[in-house]
C-alpha cells in the first residue's frame, strides 16, 4: 500500500509539472535573453568557486 501511494505521488507531481511548465515558458518567453545571460553568469561564478577562485567562499 505504501509503495503504491509513493508511486502515485511521484506520478501526480510529474504530470502536474508537465501540465503547467508550458504556461511558465510562455510567461517567461519575453525575458528569455535576460534569463539566459543571468544564468550563464551564475554558472561561471559557480565554476570559479568550485575551482577555488574565490578564497572567501571556500571551507577551511
Amino acid at each position: 500500500m505504501g509503495i503504491s501511494l509513493f508511486v502515485l505521488g511521484f506520478t501526480l507531481v510529474f504530470v502536474a509539472m508537465g501540465t503547467f511548465m508550458p504556461y511558465l515558458g510562455v510567461l517567461f518567453a519575453q525575458w528569455e535573453d535576460i534569463i539566459i545571460r543571468v544564468l550563464g553568469i551564475v554558472g561561471l561564478i559557480a565554476g570559479f568557486i568550485f575551482m577555488g577562485g574565490f578564497g572567501l567562499m571556500q571551507r577551511n
